[in-house]
């Protein structure tokens, strides 16, 4: 073993948590020190500052404040391992919280693993590794069933999976009866079922570093729009002023026009050359689907008229506010889509939430708090398992980036910032098609 093995601390929630954590870590023959509570996780950032090469465990507990992301961001800065015993599959409603502290610990550089077994195994392979280092993995013989299988997982969970020349990496080596050891240097770390010590070096091989700076973008803010806009009273705005605000932040829009006539609408439609969209552009108007005021798809100079006519007739039956005029874009189909939205959570704060599809719903696929890096924007919404191309996710990790610093800019100055949907064409910037943003009183 190394001489330089990590200090593990402990976060749990509560002292039964801690002592049955205490037991599984004794039984591994790892030593830690326990704590619970926030005031104690305060005081323990110090210690963990301090003793650099560290590891903390948590296990996350959604209905106590957070105390154990001040660890993980002492823990991240020290080069450590931060793990979590969290299920971080389940976004249920009953489970809801506890996934979004999963979330957020992710986002600070935290690895979130399925099981207890799997945890201790990372434990005991970043002790023997040191904190940089990713093994090869080699199988004995090659061609057997047990190497075959297990060469296949390894290669599932992102772990190289060979190791050649005399100056190679540690080499985890998988015999043909099942045993599993790592030999490093001289050294031999006899490690649990091959399964366990595959799944925990796959956890190893995916940490990141979190971005040290939390800034989500560089890019200027055309502040004079935003502070123009965004300002009492208290009010939802429509989808045209919703939409120069996120264009204020660089998010990119569709090609629009808001017309005053029908003879307006079909002149610009003829112009976009393709199926047009016509929307009620109408403050106060939270789901203009729902009222029947958008057109889709609508060809033709006589029929972009029409669609027109019958959406001034709808904004007359909803009565005040008066509509603006009607928004006339292009019908963009396909690309990679996601829906985006401002949560306050009581404990986490102020939150970006999102998920695969063009409309919003309760479980959300991923969360990060605000601002955001785009690199964590990227590795949340590949995580969430939404099939897009690589520039795809860049285009869409962008944007996600500069919403959630809109988030933490304006605060509580809003309620409510939804884009749905964000689509990433194959390529250029993702496009915000429609937007909502609620000011506060």
């Amino acid at each position: 073993m190394r001489s330089d093995i990590p200090i593990v601390f402990a976060v749990a929630p509560d002292k039964p948590t801690l002592a049955f954590a205490r037991r599984a870590l004794s039984r591994a023959g790892i030593e830690a020190t326990f704590t619970s509570g926030e005031a104690s996780v305060r005081s323990l950032k110090t210690e963990i500052k301090a003793a650099g090469n560290c590891a903390v465990v948590a296990v996350l507990d959604p209905s106590s404040p957070p105390a154990s992301l001040g660890a993980i961001d002492a823990c991240s800065a020290s080069g450590g391992l931060a793990l979590c015993l969290a299920d971080v599959r389940d976004p249920s409603a009953s489970n809801r919280d506890g996934w979004l502290l999963g979330q957020l610990w992710a986002q600070r550089g935290g690895i979130r693993c399925p099981d207890l077994a799997t945890m201790i195994e990372a434990i005991r392979l970043h002790a023997f590794l040191g904190p940089d280092t990713r093994p090869a993995v080699r199988t004995c013989p090659p061609k057997s069933a047990v190497a075959a299988r297990l060469g296949a997982l390894a290669a599932r969970l992102g772990v190289i999976s060979s190791a050649r020349g005399k100056n190679a990496a540690p080499a985890l080596e998988i015999a043909a009866s099942g045993e599993v050891s790592l030999r490093a240097t001289g050294s031999r770390l006899a490690l649990a079922d091959p399964e366990t010590s595959l799944r925990a070096l796959g956890l190893l091989a995916s940490r990141h570093r979190p971005d040290a700076d939390r800034s989500a973008t560089g890019a200027a803010v055309d502040t004079e729009v935003v502070d123009l806009i965004v300002k009492p009273p208290a009010r939802l705005l429509s989808e045209v002023a919703s939409k120069r605000i996120v264009e204020a932040y660089g998010i990119a829009l569709p090609r629009e026009k808001l017309c005053a006539s029908p003879t307006e609408s079909a002149r610009y439609a003829g112009e976009l050359g393709a199926p047009a969209v016509l929307k009620l552009a109408r403050p106060a108007t939270p789901n203009k689907a729902l009222v029947n005021a958008v057109r889709i798809g609508v060809s033709g100079a006589a029929h972009v008229r029409r669609a027109h006519h019958e959406l001034v007739r709808c904004g007359k039956a909803l009565g005040p506010p008066a509509p603006l005029g009607v928004l006339v874009g292009p019908e963009i189909s396909g690309g990679a889509r996601i829906w985006i939205a401002r949560e306050r959570h009581p404990a986490l704060g102020l939150l970006v939430a999102g998920g695969p599809g063009d409309r919003l719903t309760d479980l959300p696929g991923f969360a990060l708090a605000a601002p955001a890096t785009i690199a964590e924007a990227r590795r949340a919404i590949a995580g969430a398992g939404l099939a897009a191309g690589p520039s795809q996710l860049d285009a869409l990790a962008d944007a996600v980036s500069r919403l959630s610093r809109l988030v933490a800019d304006l605060g509580d100055r809003i309620d409510r910032a939804e884009i749905h949907p964000l689509v990433a064409p194959e390529s250029g910037p993702a496009l915000a098609l429609d937007a909502l943003i609620a000011v506060s009183g």
